[in-house]
């Protein structure tokens, strides 16, 4: 994580609240997984 200095040691700890994050609002990055657009961009 070198774009977060003051972050050494929580790394597991980010991981696991960014997983929760992607579980709640259903956030992936493969684009077959993606809800489609609601704006129809």
């Amino acid at each position: 994580m070198k774009g977060f200095g003051r972050s050494t040691g929580y790394e597991a700890s980010i991981r696991a609240v960014v997983d929760k994050v992607r579980d709640e609002f259903d956030l992936s990055d493969s684009i077959e997984n993606r809800a489609s657009n609601p704006f129809g961009d």
